[in-house]
């Protein structure tokens, strides 16, 4: 491990149970958000690379979000 991420380690444990669980979840997320960003945007950036003419329009894509029904907490 790099100096830096055994003092980010030394700080968590310095924090309450309830933050350290907090900090934990919001580094999860951070990871999930890296790996998606890495494997799936890149690739698709890849393959449109290679075949535009595999590209969904934006307007479509956009249309596509619009029609999709409310989730219960934006009722």
């Amino acid at each position: 491990m790099t100096k830096l991420m055994l003092e980010a380690i030394e700080a968590l444990r310095q924090l309450p149970a309830a933050q350290q669980d907090e900090v934990a979840r919001a580094v999860l997320h951070l990871t999930d958000t890296e790996r998606w960003l890495r494997d799936e945007v890149i690739s698709g950036h890849a393959e449109y690379l290679a075949d535009p003419s595999k590209a969904v329009p934006a307007e479509d894509i956009l249309a596509h979000i619009g029609a999709r029904p409310q989730t219960i907490a934006e009722r």
